[in-house]
């Protein structure tokens, strides 16, 4: 690297800085003068004091530390432009642009620096879009007056990776615990519905090694059921105690159906089966230890729900009314899914796409309820980084332009990245697909683009 390309790089590695500064600190003020009563709805009042000054600047630093990262990745297109437009302007002020361009230096060789760190920027946007921001989301979705005291979070309607529906109005994701929850189990392309499951509270466990959550006073309900599944007891017709005798209860268990539960395959497991018995022997009860009720659809069998409980004792109830069931100690509902508390507290605040990698945006899209908008995101986050190009390559034949005021054309290129901003943010709007949504921008203006960078007279 010569002289004169160390020079003109550090000029603009100069104004970068200054402008990301400038923009960043901005965007900051803005955003404090417009929230600054949110910040202190939470704050704990001292009796005899007023508010403790420390812990608003404690709050607001923290929650700006996050959100930096999103504002750098936001405005990193348009601080390579103002920087861009400084350091010519610079050049151009002290007369060293016309020094060059006496001494047979061509404007590409001008540009090619600046080009040369604009792509590193994007460089560095690229990343911190992709690890950065996912690595730091669980902060991001909070909303200024909950960084001092977190709210409960409503889940409204989330899908998870297996298109099962959860809805709650009472979510506490620092003691990982769901309040009323609600969650509706669906498969096939077209969602249908499978089942219900209800619960007081739940909480993150495990089941058969994989991750579930664990519903305590709950019920299981599906289509045409003629009685709910419950934490305190499992109704059945079928499942009686010579039922159960008659077959062999232990790994793996055995599957049965029942007219009652259409659709479905239920298998029941138990640890030990203690029978109970009249004067003259015939079995009129049993005890079950550790009974295990799994709840199965489809060909594969896959578990929906299950029902786990320390002991299981047999009730016939009226015959009559056929009423029979098991009455269940300690019974808690597992519900397999493979979203964690975090996870849940991010899809719950409708920002969790945004701030998902592409990765993450490719595991999501196969299991999405609306998997055009995910698609749509993870094409735009490729395309980002053309776009913060494509508006540097408008400005530079404006700023590079022999024959021109130098003001002129950095109000002609501030009008250019607006219409361009402006473009961009239209176009998803557009009934042309996702792919085109997220590059026509840089199809049709990356061309332009050239062209006129082509045109400049060196």
């Amino acid at each position: 690297m010569k002289t004169l390309d160390k020079y003109i790089l550090g000029t603009f590695l100069y104004s970068l800085a200054m402008w990301l500064i400038v923009i960043m600190v901005l965007r900051v003020v803005l955003d404090v003068l417009l929230t600054m009563d949110e910040f202190t709805e939470n704050i704990d009042y001292a009796p005899g004091q007023g508010i403790v000054i420390w812990e608003i600047i404690k709050f607001i630093f923290k929650y700006y530390y996050y959100h930096c990262f999103v504002y750098f990745a936001q405005f990193g297109g348009i601080v390579i432009v103002a920087a861009t437009g400084f350091t010519i302007w610079q050049l151009s002020r002290t007369n060293e642009l016309t020094a060059m361009l006496a001494a047979g230096v061509s404007l590409y060789r001008v540009a090619f620096p600046i080009l040369f760190c604009a792509v590193f920027m994007c460089i560095l946007v690229a990343v911190d879009r992709e690890w950065a921001i996912p690595g730091i989301r669980s902060n991001l979705t909070r909303d200024p007056d909950e960084m001092s005291a977190k709210d409960y979070v409503e889940v409204n309607y989330v899908n998870d990776e297996n298109n099962t529906v959860w809805y709650s109005r009472a979510f506490d994701p620092d003691n990982e615990k769901i309040q009323e929850l609600v969650v509706e189990f669906r498969r096939g392309e077209n969602f249908d519905y499978v089942c219900t499951v209800g619960a007081v509270t739940a909480s993150p466990g495990t089941l058969d090694g994989r991750n579930a959550w664990v519903g305590r006073e709950s019920y299981v309900l599906g289509r045409n059921w003629q009685r709910p599944w419950k934490t305190t007891e499992i109704p059945t017709n079928l499942v009686t105690p010579r039922f159960i005798l008659e077959k062999v209860v232990g790994e793996p268990g055995m599957e049965y159906s029942e007219p009652g539960y259409p659709g479905f395959k239920i298998k029941i497991w138990a640890e030990k089966v203690i029978p109970e018995r009249n004067d003259q022997g015939d079995i009129t009860g049993a005890r079950l230890t550790g009974p295990r009720f799994d709840l199965l659809v489809g060909d594969r069998r896959q578990i929906m729900v299950s029902v786990i409980a320390s002991e299981a004792t047999w009730d016939p109830g009226d015959r009559k009314k056929k009423n029979s069931r098991w009455k269940l100690k300690n019974g808690r509902v597992f519900i397999p899914s493979g979203m964690s508390p975090s996870e849940l507290e991010l899809r719950a605040s409708g920002e969790y796409i945004q701030y998902c990698s592409s990765r993450e945006l490719t595991k999501i899209h196969k299991h999405s309820a609306s998997p055009d908008t995910v698609l749509f995101n993870k094409f735009r986050r490729i395309a980002e980084p053309f776009n913060n190009l494509i508006m540097l390559l408008i400005a530079l034949p404006f700023l590079l332009s022999r024959e021109r005021h130098i003001l002129l054309s950095i109000g002609t290129v501030l009008l250019l990245v607006i219409l361009f901003f402006a473009f961009v943010y239209i176009v998803p709007y557009l009934p042309i697909g996702s792919f085109l949504s997220a590059f026509l921008p840089a199809l049709i203006v990356g061309p332009v683009a050239v062209l006129l960078l082509d045109s400049v007279k060196t």
